[in-house]
């Protein structure tokens, strides 16, 4: 599936977030804009079960994110945000990621 031409089948106000197969094999669905993002938007808030950084023992889930002595689990409460590391150049580059001391907030870091 083309995820752009898929993207602009859709109907519907603008921008949008859309859930659409990955373009990458194994990844299952992804996340993409229909419409344009201005750089600096809050896009959605990273949702999921909190652990403490002791809790978070060898899991090497793709949808957790660690912080500063908390683990956010997106494996059971599945969230728009665990589907954005969904890199369009790159299967293997994550393109979204945490900074220290802010909220668990995903925002565009470019217009998208």
């Amino acid at each position: 599936v083309d995820v752009q031409i898929a993207a602009r089948r859709l109907v519907g106000p603008l921008p949008a977030l859309v859930v659409l197969p990955s373009q990458i094999r194994i990844a299952g669905y992804g996340l993409v804009v229909r419409g344009t993002l201005p750089e600096a938007t809050t896009v959605a808030l990273y949702g999921g079960s909190r652990e403490s950084g002791d809790e978070g023992g060898e899991s090497t889930s793709g949808y957790r994110m660690a912080g500063v002595g908390c683990v956010i689990d997106a494996v059971e409460e599945r969230c728009l945000c665990s589907m954005a590391n969904d890199a369009v150049y790159s299967p293997f580059e994550n393109n979204c990621g945490f900074r220290r001391g802010r909220s668990v907030l995903m925002k565009t870091t470019r217009v998208v």
